[in-house]
């Protein structure tokens, strides 16, 4: 026994001289940052901390500052987080870190404290800004923040609060800050922002809107957004379903947006869901330098060398635009005044749009005499959900030098299909943001779908003689900077760059060839039609690809002709280009070809754009193509056949597939399929419609089967629906009885068990 005792000593010693070596080894890992706790629940946090060189990680903590309790890990690293779990929450507990040889005291904490909301930034200056956050429960608070260190300066705003709103004063103008909001000791995440430099000094905003809805979209959407260096963010309106209910703040809006918040600061417009509500006014920390009956309704700021005026479009706001109002007076002062080399304006209703909204004429009539007078360069607006940009207009026509519109309303809505106008330069339905980066006398604006993927470009020049230059290289002979001048030419859509890029459309060069035609699809000039034309034909896919797309933005018979020739190209992407330009232009006359080659398409993307050609163009044969395509193996081909064949009117002859596919798609497709069966009004569905009344696993399945058997009217759904009044989800309940009121005649209302009652002496009398 005393043997094996004193091979134990022998181990332990062994143990703590390799640890002993292990941190001497690491003891100069210097600790330079922290440490913080940062939340991970109710009985848990996280200690963080940051080291110069490479060291272990271990934490003492307990209810004294004895401590007690000690963890961590000897992996050696630089940024260290040590989890503590098992805490009692309300409870305040003492901690120390060690790398190395090294420690530092970490400031006493409570556990269980939780940010609901935030921080996130507010309303920022030169010299200013405001952070803005809530705790689940009252707790003291501290904002540190600085520009070397987060612990530089500190404010305090005084007494345990759960919502806050602390402006910080005195920053360095062009300067990089970061922050920490302390809450009973524990830390939010890091923030980080840059204060506006003087003059023309570079900066980038990031522009969206209508977030409301899919809260996972919206997460999708500021996680590509948090990743980009900008320094400011605007959201054109519509934040939640309902602003007035306060309780869809936090899941639709301020939970998502937790990474862009930490960021930079968040400038807000008021859209129709938000209502005007109290918790508008509450949650955002806007200039007060607007409305004096309804403060921070409308407001303008200066960001460098760009003003911007945010306004409220709501036809429920106080006169909204109406002539001698307060907000019209307010714009007009507004933008007189300002001298900035940049002027921005944002407000939730488009003036100009091509989807279910339409464009506010009202809106347009009134604004765009004032936004053209005062030198307005971008309308950013939403509402409508989906993406498009206009070309720059002056007196609604295309110009040049006009102001450019830009709806951004991909935020997370449930997406609208995107149309075109004559005014649309680009138009897509995606959940989408946009990067707008300014530097002196340039603009440049970039729109990303979710994925990551570059939807729209434009680049905007002030100095005329930079625009003359690019006009010159075009022409001149040096290969190279032909070639980036024909690219800018192409970003900047301007219509005099069309002539001279069309003259290069048959160059040798393939590189300068995909240029071209890039450039002049973005162009979309009359004067590109034969350039863009002669492309499509091009040995080289990328050009044939831009090429289409110029083809088809521009329209007419000619580019139908091309779009029915390109149908056969051996490039998929140019396929599918051709398709979408006989849906915006179609050819009736073509049909039969297209229903052809819709039989023998193996990309799938492709055969989807067919079929909305084929419904564009309309007729028997395009139908019958279109139910047919029900049965395809691809998902996305089935729901885009079967959302055509509701358009059209087909349920009745498409209804055996429609059946078919009942026990194939997800409970959403189901519903809609229900529905459609429904719509059919025919009797050989009651056996399916039964069934799913009484098997499906989804509610919304089953209430929508009822309602479809009510409009079959068939009394031999009546058993299957007096069954559905014991169903386990009581929402099914009225939706059978409407149906059995309706089949039956009897008028037993919503009265469950009168229902049940009838059912039982009818079977007595033999089902009369």
């Amino acid at each position: 026994m005393k043997i094996e005792n004193y091979r134990l000593q022998i181990r332990w010693i062994a143990f703590a001289l390799v640890t002993l070596l292990a941190g001497c080894g690491e003891g100069r890992a210097a600790i330079v940052d922290g440490p913080y706790v940062e939340p991970a629940g109710k009985d848990q946090v996280v200690v963080a901390w940051e080291t110069d060189g490479r060291g272990d990680s271990w934490v003492e903590y307990g209810p004294t500052p004895a401590f007690g309790a000690r963890v961590g890990t000897q992996d050696a690293v630089t940024s260290h987080r040590v989890a503590l779990s098992g805490l009692r929450p309300g409870e305040r507990y003492f901690y120390r870190v060690r790398s190395g040889a090294l420690g530092r005291n970490g400031e006493p904490f409570t556990a269980g404290v939780q940010f609901r909301k935030g921080p996130y930034l507010q309303n920022v200056t030169p010299s200013g800004i405001v952070f803005v956050w809530e705790t689940a429960s009252p707790a003291v608070t501290k904002v540190a923040y600085g520009t070397g260190g987060v612990r530089a300066d500190t404010v305090r705003p005084g007494g345990a609060q759960v919502f806050q709103e602390v402006a910080l004063a005195g920053l360095k103008p062009g300067a990089r800050y970061r922050g920490r909001v302390f809450a009973d000791g524990v830390s939010s995440p890091e923030v980080g922002f840059r204060t506006p430099a003087p003059g023309d000094t570079a900066f980038s905003f990031l522009v969206y809107g209508d977030s409301r809805g899919d809260a996972k979209a919206h997460g999708a959407l500021v996680a590509k957004m948090a990743a980009h260096d900008f320094d400011l963010a605007l959201h054109s309106g519509d934040f939640v379903d309902d602003g007035q209910r306060e309780e869809l703040w936090e899941p639709q809006f301020f939970e998502p947006i937790r990474p862009l918040g930490l960021r930079g600061p968040i400038y807000p417009a008021l859209g129709n869901h938000d209502k005007d509500a109290p918790a508008y006014y509450r949650f955002f920390s806007t200039p007060s330098n607007g409305s004096v009956r309804r403060p921070e309704a409308w407001y303008s700021f200066d960001y460098g060398s760009a003003h911007f005026v945010v306004l409220d479009s709501n036809r429920g706001a106080s006169e909204r635009f109406a002539a001698g109002s307060e907000q019209l007076l307010y714009l007009e002062e507004d933008l007189k005044a300002s001298k900035a080399a940049w002027k921005f304006v944002m407000f939730h209703h488009p003036l100009y749009s091509s989807a279910r909204h339409k464009s506010d004429l009202e809106l347009q009539g009134i604004l765009m005499p004032l936004f053209e007078r005062y030198g307005v360069d971008l309308i950013l607006t939403g509402h409508d959900h989906n993406y498009e940009r206009t070309w720059p207009l002056r007196e609604g026509r295309r110009h040049d030098d006009g102001v450019v519109h830009v709806v951004s309303g991909g935020g997370g809505a449930e997406l609208y299909p995107s149309g075109r106008s004559d005014w649309t330069a680009c138009s897509e339905s995606s959940f989408h943001y946009c990067l707008v980066q300014v530097a002196g006398a340039r603009l440049d604006l970039n729109v990303f779908d979710v994925e990551g993927n570059r939807i729209d470009v434009l680049t905007l020049h002030k100095d005329r003689a930079v625009l003359e230059g690019l006009l010159g290289e075009v022409k001149g002979s040096d290969p190279a900077r032909r070639l980036e001048a024909v690219k800018e030419l192409g970003r900047t859509g301007r219509l005099e760059a069309a002539p001279a890029l069309a003259l290069l459309a048959e160059a040798g060069e393939v590189d300068l060839r995909r240029a071209v035609a890039e450039a002049l699809a973005r162009v979309g000039s009359r004067e590109g039609v034969g350039a863009l034309t002669g492309l499509s034909g091009d040995a080289d896919a990328e050009a044939r690809r831009w090429a289409m797309r110029g083809l088809i933005d521009l329209g007419g018979a000619d580019a139908s002709k091309t779009c029915l020739e390109r149908l056969a190209d051996v490039d998929a992407e140019v396929r599918r280009t051709a398709a979408r330009g006989l849906r915006r232009t179609p050819l009736p006359e073509a049909v039969p070809a297209v229903v052809k080659m819709l039989r023998d398409e193996e990309d799938a993307r492709v055969r989807a754009e067919v079929l909305l050609a084929l419904e564009a163009a309309g007729g028997e044969a395009a139908g019958e193509a279109v139910v047919a395509r029900l049965r395809d193996q691809e998902l996305a081909v089935r729901r885009t056949a079967f959302e055509i064949v509701v358009r059209m009117g087909l349920q009745r002859p498409a209804l055996p597939a429609l059946i078919d596919l009942l026990g194939q798609e997800e409970p959403r497709m189901r519903r809609d399929l229900i529905i459609a069966i429904g719509d059919a009004r025919d009797t050989t569905a009651l056996p399916a419609l039964m069934q799913a009344l009484r098997t499906d696993r989804e509610t919304a399945v089953r209430q929508v089967a009822a309602n479809a058997l009510l409009k079959l009217k068939d009394p031999r759904a009546t058993e299957a629906l007096i069954r559905a009044l014991d169903d386990p989800d009581r929402r099914v309940h009225p939706f059978a009885m409407r149906a059995l009121t309706v089949i039956t005649r009897e008028l037993w209302g919503e009265d469950r068990e009168a229902w049940k009652r009838w059912w039982e002496e009818q079977g007595k009398q033999g089902r009369r």
